[in-house]
């Protein structure tokens, strides 16, 4: 269940071969082009995102720390949403809409929500570890890509964690309900 009040940081899902010298990958804005891609989940900028739902069904992901880069691409820009071409846009009307379908989890980190998050044409976005990549893909398509050693080249999920920090800064008493009850465990 994601929380419209909540800021994320949506970390790859991994199903690519382990590299133990590699970072959590997170969902990230290039600063140069303003396309999306993966860096580390720590990163200072551009990592952490709002889920705005259009609908009970879909939504637009706004960055919500966009880097000094970042803002002096969009100079009349406030904030920033995921556009259809997988950059940034500063208009919500040209954000690209997503649905949330549920996937098994795979860090299981009790705050994390394992998602796919698919276009209206039911596309998928999904990304490369190795590269840093992140694309629109077909699942079929995403699914056939296998490396020479028959390992999956493309990861096809995400995990939303909430910023918990920004969450508790306050007071437990200002979290939501389901978060305080896991908190307080």
């Amino acid at each position: 269940m994601i929380d419209e009040s909540l800021l994320y940081y949506i970390g790859s899902w991994r199903r690519s071969p382990f590299d133990p010298h590699m970072l959590p990958q997170a969902l990230n804005v290039e600063e140069r082009s303003g396309s999306l891609r993966l860096a580390n989940l720590d990163s200072e900028f551009n990592n952490l995102w709002k889920f705005n739902f259009l609908s009970s069904e879909m939504f637009v992901l706004e960055l919500t720390n966009p880097s000094p880069a970042i803002r002096k691409q969009f100079p009349h820009g406030e904030v920033f949403f995921v556009s259809k071409t997988i950059g940034l846009t500063d208009k919500q009307d040209s954000a690209l809409p997503f649905s949330i379908e549920p996937c098994e989890p795979f860090r299981k980190g009790p705050l994390d929500i394992a998602m796919l998050l698919l276009t209206r044409d039911g596309s998928a976005l999904v990304s490369n570890e190795k590269t840093g990549r992140v694309m629109l893909a077909d699942l079929a398509e995403a699914e056939a890509k296998i490396d020479k050693e028959g390992n999956f080249v493309m990861n096809i999920a995400w995990e939303a964690t909430p910023d918990v920090d920004e969450a508790v800064q306050g007071s437990l008493e200002d979290v939501p309900d389901w978060l305080h009850n896991i908190l307080t465990v």
